[in-house]
Parts: C-alpha cells; structure tokens; sequence
C-alpha cells in the first residue's frame, strides 16, 4: 500500500472518528421512569410497594406481594407498602363482634367464640361453639 493511500485513508478515518463524536451528543448514563431520570446504577422507589434500580439504561422494577394482614380492621397507610392492624391480630363473630387474637367471648348463654392466635390460619371468622342445654327430666 502507497504511503499516499495510507495516509488518505488514516486522515478519513480520523475525520470520520472526529465527526462522529461531533455530531454524537453526549448522553449521562441513566433511565427515566414515569417521566424522572434515574441515574445508572440508582435505586428508587416510585410508591413503598414498587422497588426500582437503573440498570443498563432500563428501569428493572420489583413490586411487593403483601400478606393477607391477620385483622378484620385493617388500614391502609401510604406511606407504608402492605395494610397494618392498628389494633393487632383480630377476627369477627357472626354478630359483628371483633375478638383479639387468642380470645374467647361469650356471645350469649349458649354461644362462645374464639379467636386463633395463628396468623397463618386466618380467616377472618372467629370460630364459634353452641352449647344445648338438656333438661333430662
């Protein structure tokens, strides 16, 4: 190869090169979400449920998978992700009576309901038991 054609072609080369990062903007490294930028590498959190992290120019997000919480009275707080019991772990008789976990209640003389302490087994109903009275005359 002629020293004329060599150096043609390295000053198009370096041109080209010289161009390109001209007419190339430079871009900061990073996503957008929901219209805000994140940068490469950041974790956000658009809401207390949805976990985020900035990678290779993409949102990759986790939402999380809350619990059945173990009351009938549970509330929900925005700023927290899953629903909380202000008033502990519950469950509701037939007749609409809420019984902490773990308790028992007389609901009249022949009806007694009880409450599980096992988060895991909640329903939400109490369980409820009848007694009959025999008069065996």
């Amino acid at each position: 190869m002629s020293p004329l054609l060599l150096l043609s072609l390295l000053a198009s080369f370096v041109v080209a090169a010289h161009s390109a990062i001209i007419t190339t903007p430079a871009l900061a490294a990073g996503c957008e979400w929901q219209g805000k930028w994140y940068a490469e590498g950041q974790q956000f959190n658009p809401d207390p449920c949805t976990f985020c992290n900035c990678q290779n120019g993409r949102a990759m997000c986790a939402v999380a998978d809350c619990m059945m919480p173990a009351c009938v009275d549970s509330k929900r707080d925005p700023t927290q992700c899953c629903p909380v019991c202000p008033n502990g772990n519950n469950c509701r008789a037939p007749d609409g009576t809420i019984i902490p976990a773990g308790q028992e209640v007389q609901l009249d003389a022949h009806t007694t309901c009880r409450c599980s302490s096992q988060p895991f087994l909640f329903t939400g109903d109490a369980v409820c038991t009848k007694t009959v009275s025999r008069n065996f005359a």
